[in-house]
């Protein structure tokens, strides 16, 4: 390797190392009540399948996540519904976009989407936002929420109106948050 190239790659190794840290999403928080209108749809379900591709051009990679749909809370696409997301890897090359949620195979979730570009797919709202994990509390047996904002800094808006999601813990108490919401 000549010198040229180790230095090229170590100045390149340095600004990966140094702009980890750093690396994060500036986004506006989206209040309960924002979610809830503007999202198409609004789904409790499990992750079944996951392919990841490049776009057309080569440019960017995505990943398509389908879900078993156990529950309805806003709107009906089936028994299946495949959210679209930018990130993935495909053929060793990785892409990872901050505020992006990353879904695990057999997860439940409780996800807010919005009508994706191409006919059948989804996107889901405010990304890490608009994304729960759903998991069985030990102690409790009660279905708890939580979501990834890791590399997401959340912009609180002028107006403080609406439902903080930070107050609700539960699945039961969103689903009766979110049901109280549609009928206003």
């Amino acid at each position: 390797m000549t010198v040229k190239r180790k230095a090229a790659y170590l100045a390149w190794v340095g600004i990966v190392v140094f702009a980890l840290p750093i690396w994060a999403a500036t986004q506006r928080t989206i209040k309960l009540d924002g979610l809830v209108e503007k999202a198409d749809v609004i789904f409790i379900g499990k992750a079944v399948k996951q392919e990841c591709a490049w776009n057309i051009e080569h440019t960017r990679i995505y990943t398509r996540t389908t879900f078993r749909v156990d529950e309805y809370l806003k709107g009906d696409a089936g028994d299946l519904l495949t959210i679209e997301t930018p990130g993935g890897v495909v053929e060793g090359v990785g892409l990872l976009v901050p505020s992006v949620p990353l879904f695990r195979l057999q997860g439940k979730n409780l996800i807010f989407v919005t009508s994706g570009p191409r006919r059948g797919t989804h996107r889901v709202l405010g990304w890490a936002q608009g994304s729960f994990r759903i998991r069985r509390d030990a102690n409790t047996g009660r279905e708890t929420l939580s979501r990834s904002l890791r590399h997401v800094s959340l912009v609180e808006p002028n107006d403080e109106t609406g439902k903080s999601l930070r107050e609700i813990r539960h699945l039961s108490e969103m689903k009766e948050a979110i049901r109280s919401m549609k009928k206003k």
